[in-house]
């Protein structure tokens, strides 16, 4: 035994063992160090609460009696302290039945003293909170393969626990980044109040007007350029703006309104038009009549552009929250940026399963409805689904290598974009603009849009689909953090049902399920069926083959009464040792006897060799039936007693055999003293 385990042992795992006897501590030292296992070693209880409160090991195996204490009250203890209450715990002592039939030679006496000191109560192994138990003698692979386990157990048990933690540490630094973002927002958006604005004047009796500087600047002309009349500024209103603006400095010079408000176009020195806020107070003589008027003009194209810059991003934001697969989601974010963006095209294009090519995810039109049938971009499509590019192959892959965006203004004179050369001159394509999204250093897709017009590059455009890839990213990490945690927990699940020798159902799953399907045939009036299994003389084949052929001859039982389980609701699991359970929902007596048949007949088709056997030559079981349709406030508890003694019925008979009757009454929720363990088997 290593009570100073070196480096190698202590990452395997420490392991505390608790026995009074001393030749236990040594055997299981000895085989826990063959496994690479360090060991610790306690004699009592007290002892043993005190070393595992001081050094946690990994695992303990409890004997059940100690000089001070019994196994089961130190087992209780430990899961009541918090830093040791996840310490999986393994009992060991003699199997309750070997000793039944050793104490049956032996003096009263000393059968009573034998029984308290070794015997296994298994029920209240797991009530006080045990993960499993072993029976003396101790064979070195059967606790190999328990000790493997539940430490396999805790160790997925921890992944989950420190995923978690990474998963609400990235949601805590999300919420810092957006909350610093939106104070940026707030940063720009009064920055940009503040700015300088246009002065202007008008004198309304004589029709000039006085531009400032800075008026003049913000539409592009150079200082005292425009003639000071009013027409200088009515000239340059958008058509479609300027009658309402006219009117609304008319209802201010006839004091319908306090002061005048109006944001409109103002075309520039180039031609464009930019969106101004113009605000303005008239003045009035002694008789009413307004003699002039002065304001303030401000230029918000930046405030418009930003505008539909945060309209795409909450469309697309909630595209993205309403999203339900990654298909829907480009399919809504595509064709939000057409739209918006004026682009004729737009292509998603992510990884495949090995992760080295770029594959057709999903498309979009900017006009879709109004595409003829034989339009060239139809045909486009269905060129582009038939692609795959690798890192720096095509556009995209280009992109991808690029690892930022592109923009080509001309696609005729772009090289090394074979073979779409071809398939975008067939389809009229004039410009692409392209760009990745990429999360935590690894690419995972690449977007890409399409205009029949040749497209100058556009920062405002680049950025508007920035800050679209970055909610993209964000949700596409999510949804693979959320993949892999959903793994995980599917594979914890499966691990907590199973059994790991015979992979059937484990006692847990047997237990939960039983009184699940008891419930559905109480609720429609359903009778329900149980069949117990115990593999004939057992024991003996262990002693004849050993407990590597004995492991194996329970697998291939398994499989058998697996596939004796057919419909979807049959049950098949390992009750305990060599015994199995078969449940069958909606089976009435006669239908759970003849699967019982089945199972025997096919436990003997497998002709496993049994020379201990007094029953044959090969591996057989006896199995007990019990049916019953479920009556209010019942428990199946019943239901199992009634097969368990069928089944010892069918080891009266001779063995090899199916014995089998209806429940008879059933077991009541008050009938507590009714609700004892089945589990105590000779």
């Amino acid at each position: 035994m290593n009570d100073a385990p070196n480096l190698s042992q202590a990452q395997k795992g420490v392991i505390l063992i608790v026995n009074e006897a001393p030749t236990h501590q040594r055997l299981l030292g000895d085989m826990l160090a063959g496994e690479g296992y360090s060991s610790m070693a306690a004699s009592d209880g007290l002892s043993a609460l005190s070393q595992a409160r001081l050094l946690t090991p990994d695992l303990i195996l409890l004997g059940v009696c100690l000089p001070d204490m019994d196994g089961y009250t130190v087992c209780s203890t430990l899961k009541c302290h918090a830093n040791t209450r996840d310490i999986p715990i393994i009992f060991v002592g003699s199997d309750d039945r070997q000793g039944d039939r050793q104490m049956e030679r032996q003096p009263e006496n000393q059968q009573k003293n034998r029984q308290i000191d070794q015997q296994i109560d298994r029920s209240r192994v797991f009530e006080v909170g045990g993960a499993d138990y072993i029976t003396l003698p101790i064979d070195r692979i059967e606790l190999r393969t328990r000790v493997q386990h539940q430490l396999q157990f805790r160790h997925l048990q921890a992944q989950l626990i420190d995923q978690n933690s990474r998963l609400q540490q990235e949601i805590r630094r999300r919420y810092h980044l957006e909350t610093e973002l939106k104070a940026n927002r707030d940063r720009w958006y009064l920055a940009l109040q503040g700015s300088n604005d246009g002065l202007w004047d008008w004198d309304i009796a004589n029709g000039s007007m006085y531009f400032s500087e800075r008026w003049q600047e913000i539409i592009g002309y150079e200082p005292g350029t425009l003639p000071p009349l009013r027409r200088s500024w009515q000239e340059r209103v958008h058509p479609e703006d300027l009658e309402w603006v006219l009117e609304f400095v008319r209802y201010h010079l006839e004091c319908v309104t306090p002061n005048y408000y109006a944001e409109y176009r103002l075309r520039d020195q180039t031609g464009h038009y930019r969106w101004v806020l113009d605000r303005g107070q008239a003045q009035w003589n002694d008789r009413g009549q307004p003699v002039r008027m002065s304001g303030s003009l401000t230029d918000v194209t930046l405030r418009h552009q930003s505008e539909e810059q945060l309209q795409l991003l909450l469309v697309t934001g909630q595209a993205i929250v309403q999203a339900e697969d990654l298909e829907q989601t480009f399919s809504s974010v595509l064709s939000k940026l057409c739209q918006i963006a004026q682009w004729d095209v737009g292509e998603a294009w992510t990884l495949d399963t090995k992760h080295d090519q770029l594959v057709y995810c999903w498309g979009t039109y900017g006009r879709e409805d109004d595409l003829d049938p034989r339009h060239p971009l139809l045909a486009f499509e269905q060129e582009r689904r038939k692609l795959m590019f690798c890192k720096n192959q095509g556009f995209p892959g280009r992109v991808w290598a690029q690892n930022s965006p592109i923009w080509i203004e001309n696609l005729a004179a772009a090289s090394g974009l074979l073979p779409e050369q071809t398939l975008f001159t067939d389809a009229g394509l004039r410009s692409v603009h392209g760009l990745p999204i990429y999360a935590e250093g690894k690419i995972l897709a690449v977007l890409t849009f399409f205009s029949l017009l040749q497209r100058p590059r556009d920062d405002r455009v680049i950025d508007l689909t920035q800050a679209v890839v970055s909610q993209l990213s964000s949700f596409m990490l999510r949804k693979q953090t959320e993949q892999a945690l959903t793994q995980a927990n599917s594979e914890l699940q499966r691990l907590a049902t199973l059994d790991g020798l015979t992979q059937l159902a484990n006692r847990r799953k047997f237990d939960e399920y039983i009184h699940t399907e008891w419930r559905r045939a109480l609720r429609d009036h359903q009778p329900m069926s149980l069949l117990l299994c115990d593999v004939d003389h057992f024991k003996r084949y262990n002693d004849c083959y050993g407990h590597q052929a004995g492991d194996a001859c329970l697998r291939w039982v398994a499989h058998a009464l697996e596939a004796q389980a057919h419909r979807v609701t049959d049950l098949a699991a390992r009750y305990g040792g060599e015994e199995f359970a078969i449940i069958l929902p909606n089976t009435d007596l006669a239908g759970a006897i003849a699967v019982a048949e089945h199972v025997a007949r096919a436990v003997r088709e497998l002709t496993i060799p049994h020379e201990g056997s007094s029953v044959s030559d090969v591996i057989t079981v006896s199995i007990g039936v019990a049916c019953a349709i479920p009556r209010a406030g019942t428990l199946p508890t019943r239901l199992i007693a009634q097969a368990d003694r069928n089944l010892y019925q069918a080891k009266a008979m001779g063995r090899n055999c199916v014995c089998g009757d209806a429940g008879g009454e059933l077991e009541t929720e008050g009938d507590v003293e009714m609700t004892e363990t089945l589990n105590d088997r000779s």
